[in-house]
């Protein structure tokens, strides 16, 4: 009789999920998350609602609140890093070639000698593949860097690139710049400056113009961690001439418990943020540092 109480069982309905819940694999009722929270990777939003805490459901009694200026300052620490452009991380790279010798480690600044790597007598040390691409014609200026490597330089420090980064700038007749590109991976250096130099984890992109007057329109996606920081998500976030701050979501995860905040901003600098659920007050981006962040991302 085992099996057929085992088939009964099976063909009976469970109870419904509350609303604002799906029941998980397993039978487990859990929080359905939003679909601000969509598209993530590991290193920006979270998976499932279970990491959340829960949106869409009200707050959580049990979660810490959030408060608005608590959730700005850290949303300007990491501003303030600025998001991993291409810049820095590409004249470090052309830098460590200073130390290059014949087959080592590769030529123009490729890493040819793999895993194993390389060393010079002046003691440069180069470890893991990587490919370099480089061009110019027609008004565009293109680069391109795919590693696993690290290069140690003779007073020890280290430059680590692990990733992929693409970099295109076109200048057009009018002076105005199209610019397009993004870095994903982790990056750093012990003699950088700024963001590379503090370290970051990132999986961001960018597309859009300069204009001849120097003004930024431009949408920019994705995220980045500064190493011992606060990890930051852009949703589509578009600047431009027309509009004093900005539209699209900016994330931002509380370092305690990984949970998420959100602040929606409409042509503006400040809106509405929401934790766990609940909108919690006005956040501001501090558009200025962004801006001159972003404006980098002209310099090869």
């Amino acid at each position: 009789m085992l099996p057929l109480t085992l088939l009964v069982l099976g063909c009976v309905e469970p109870v419904p999920c509350a609303p604002g819940y799906g029941r998980t694999a397993d039978g487990v009722c859990l929080a359905v998350v939003s679909s601000d929270t969509a598209g993530a990777d590991a290193a920006e939003l979270p998976a499932s609602a279970a990491d959340t805490g829960g949106t869409g459901a009200g707050a959580d009694p049990g979660v810490e609140p959030w408060l608005p200026s608590d959730i700005q300052s850290a949303l300007a620490e990491s501003i303030g890093v600025g998001p991993p452009t291409p810049t820095e991380l590409h004249a470090a790279w052309i830098g460590v070639f200073d130390g290059a010798i014949p087959n080592c480690p590769g030529a123009p600044y490729d890493f040819t000698r793999g895993v194993e790597g390389c060393s010079t007598p002046a003691g440069w040390v180069y470890t893991g593949p990587a490919d370099h691409d480089a061009g110019e014609g027609n008004g565009v200026t293109r680069w391109a860097l795919e590693a696993d490597s690290t290069a140690r330089r003779p007073d020890g420090t280290l430059l680590v690139v692990g990733g992929v980064v693409s970099w295109r700038r076109q200048v057009r007749e009018d002076g105005s710049r199209f610019l397009v590109g993004f870095v994903e991976g982790t990056f750093a250096d012990d003699r950088g400056a700024g963001w590379l130099g503090r370290g970051a984890s990132t999986r961001w992109s960018w597309v859009g113009d300069l204009t001849a007057d120097g003004v930024l329109d431009l949408t920019i996606d994705g995220g980045f961690t500064p190493h011992r920081g606060t990890a930051v998500r852009f949703e589509e976030l578009v600047l431009g001439p027309a509009c004093p701050g900005a539209t699209g979501t900016v994330h931002v995860r509380r370092n305690t418990d990984a949970r998420w905040a959100q602040v929606a901003l409409s042509c503006s600098s400040c809106g509405p943020a929401t934790f766990d659920g609940v909108e919690v007050g006005e956040v501001c981006l501090d558009m200025d540092t962004l801006t001159a962040h972003l404006l980098r991302l002209e310099v090869e």
